[in-house]
């Protein structure tokens, strides 16, 4: 959404100067919310809270397209970056929960590039929608996709983890 940015809000009645404008309320929620997600992570599975960001991320889709006339832009704005800012914290945390920190380097690095191709592959659904008229569906497809990860994250049961060495509790010193 962030590649589109100023053609996304421009097809809805929202400025340039505008659409500059409301980078700062976007990095200030996604400032913020960093650190209530990072509270969060601290109390609650990491994949429970990944449906923050998704949720968030499902609603700025919908929000792209009110318009820009009132407050709708700079919710958008705020929206998308509780998206964003949350989604940090929550999957910084995930990898580390859940695989540990033995091999951290090589899974993240494996996930780096897939995360790369899924971000160069992205922005051609939007440019498909913007040869086509508008980003309707994609923003639809978009948010349908969010609220069903968000709900997978929700519903799946915890599972144990497994000892590790690097988390067995300590022995006493002698």
């Amino acid at each position: 959404m962030l590649l589109n940015h100023y053609d996304l809000l421009g097809r809805n009645g929202v400025s340039r100067e505008l659409a500059v404008t409301l980078f700062t309320p976007l990095a200030l929620a996604q400032l913020g919310v960093v650190l209530l997600a990072g509270l969060l992570v601290d109390r609650f599975q990491p994949h429970r809270v990944l449906a923050l960001p998704m949720c968030a991320m499902a609603t700025a889709c919908l929000l792209a397209r009110a318009g820009g006339l009132g407050p709708w832009p700079f919710i958008y704005a705020g929206t998308l970056g509780i998206a964003l800012g949350s989604f940090q914290a929550a999957n910084v945390a995930a990898w580390a929960h859940y695989f540990g920190r033995a091999h951290l380097g090589e899974i993240r690095g494996l996930t780096f590039v897939i995360t790369i191709v899924g971000a160069a592959l992205g922005p051609l659904p939007f440019g498909w929608a913007a040869e086509r008229g508008g980003y309707g569906p994609v923003l639809l497809a978009g948010a349908v996709g969010c609220v069903a990860v968000a709900l997978v994250n929700i519903v799946t049961p915890v599972a144990p983890r497994t000892p590790t060495v690097e988390n067995l509790p300590v022995p006493p010193a002698l």
